[in-house]
């Protein structure tokens, strides 16, 4: 789900863009991310969710210093 909210997209949308898509994806599958996060013993999912969004962090510092 997060990867298609963001690596899918990366090159598709801006960045303001996925951002509020990825919440929007959080909302729509929060009995997901509910039961995952309060089992944490299968999936990581503040490390998954971080994982993500360090993508789309670096995406935004490599165009920042090609500017």
């Amino acid at each position: 789900m997060m990867e298609a909210d963001v690596e899918s997209n990366i090159d598709r949308l801006d960045r303001e863009e996925i951002i509020p898509q990825v919440f929007y994806s959080a909302e729509l599958n929060r009995d997901f991310y509910k039961s995952v996060y309060s089992s944490q013993k299968e999936i990581d999912v503040i490390g998954e969710i971080s994982r993500h969004i360090a993508v789309l962090l670096r995406k935004i510092i490599k165009e920042a210093t090609t500017m």
